[in-house]
């Protein structure tokens, strides 16, 4: 009974209730077509357009009307971005094409979409959709990232510094530039098989793999004079400014190196020559102060023991004058100013000191300018010449007895 009923002749009210339904499908399907976002453009096998939606004549900057009264195997912007030669390759292999397309449309507007070439049949002619996507600022994007990333690699490969990229957890290098490798000795294909362990000697690995670390937990970004060791097992000393750097495949620690080892051997040669040279000064026979802003900033034992004090800490921090007995204090402040002005001309005086047990000294004073930590300063020397004033007293005594006598 079903059956008969199903393949009977539909009644009028079927006919017209199947009717309705088939043009809800159509204005449905249409409706589809308008509000997508993607853009949709039909055309026939000889090029001329059947349909456009609204996101199509906005990708390319046209209107609705003007896409459909266009032909794509008569357009010459079609021919210059290789649509024609996609829409083409569809239709002849009957294959789905897909591709990025930078294109220059006829209505003037300069975009990037995603095509998508289907060709397929319909009332038994072969027709074409292209389907467009608007991919111009994901192109954009591309670029700026491009033109970073080539000025990242231009600053890299022609730095002056040497760059290395580390694994933070593995303490293995990834790549370095063109200075590093000269430094360190490796070849760029080296350096993947390197590590922090391979740059550093025996001695220095605790005190390093603690500054890599803390490096890696952002607890500091600079260290100084570190001894680096190269692939033959010479060393040079360097800078290390750090930082840390989120790539795409994960975090990465960023080390530039600049090799300061002629100032690290200079600084060891100061040292020693400040060294041999305080080691005359402290022996000397010589009273030596540093004088700065009137007052003493250093002396030696001998100048302590000269005014009788045991330690030249006694004498730091106090004003010079205030040694001096009071007569030849203003000579001396008179000759230190004459100093300043003209330090070419050197002091050279004959005074007397006031020692700590309240007797006077007769000493002769001589100095020089001087540059301490950026400013000036004057270098003092004392020479107890109380020996010498005894001969000569002595000397004179003699003379005078030997005229009476006489």
């Amino acid at each position: 009974m079903l059956d008969r009923v199903s393949n009977a002749p539909a009644t009028d009210s079927q006919g017209i209730g199947n009717h309705h339904e088939f043009d809800d499908a159509i204005d449905y399907s249409q409706l589809l077509v308008e509000v997508s976002p993607v853009g949709i453009i039909t055309y026939r096998s000889d090029g001329s357009a059947m349909l456009a939606n609204h996101a199509a004549a906005e990708i390319v900057g046209a209107s609705v009307a003007q896409l459909r009264r266009q032909n794509f195997r008569r357009l010459e912007s079609w021919r210059k971005s290789g649509l024609l030669e996609l829409a083409e390759r569809a239709l002849d292999t009957w294959e789905i094409i897909e591709k990025d397309v930078h294109h220059l449309s006829t209505f003037g507007k300069e975009v990037w979409f995603s095509v998508r070439m289907v060709p397929f049949m319909f009332r038994g002619e072969p027709h074409l959709m292209a389907l467009l996507s608007d991919i111009t600022e994901r192109k954009r994007t591309e670029a700026m990232l491009r033109d970073s990333e080539e000025q990242f690699r231009a600053i890299f490969d022609g730095a002056t510094d040497g760059m290395l990229l580390a694994d933070p957890a593995t303490r293995r290098f990834r790549t370095g530039n063109p200075a590093i490798c000269r430094m360190l000795g490796y070849s760029s294909r080296e350096l993947s098989s390197v590590a922090v362990t391979d740059i550093h000697f025996d001695d220095d690995l605790r005190l390093e793999t603690a500054r890599f670390d803390a490096v890696a937990r952002g607890e500091r970004d600079f260290v100084s004079n570190v001894r680096i060791r190269r692939k033959d097992g010479t060393f040079f000393y360097a800078d290390i400014k750090a930082s840390r750097l989120h790539l795409k495949d994960g975090e990465v620690l960023l080390g530039m190196f600049r090799d300061v080892t002629e100032r690290v051997n200079a600084q060891k040669a100061l040292e020693e020559s400040e060294s041999k040279f305080r080691s005359l000064v402290e022996q000397g026979v010589l009273g030596v102060y540093l004088v700065q802003d009137r007052r003493i900033i250093y002396a030696n034992p001998r100048g302590a023991s000269l005014v009788g004090e045991t330690s030249p800490d006694a004498l730091v921090g106090t004003d010079p004058l205030a040694r001096v007995v009071e007569a030849d204090r203003s000579k001396v402040g008179r000759a230190f100013r004459r100093l300043s002005r003209a330090p070419s001309e050197g002091l050279a005086l004959e005074i007397s000191v006031v020692h700590a047990n309240g007797t006077t000294i007769p000493a002769a004073l001589s100095g020089a300018c001087a540059i301490h930590r950026g400013r000036p300063a004057v270098v003092a020397m004392l020479h107890d010449i109380s020996e010498r004033e005894q001969a000569a007293a002595t000397s004179a005594a003699t003379s005078r007895s030997s005229r009476t006598r006489s």
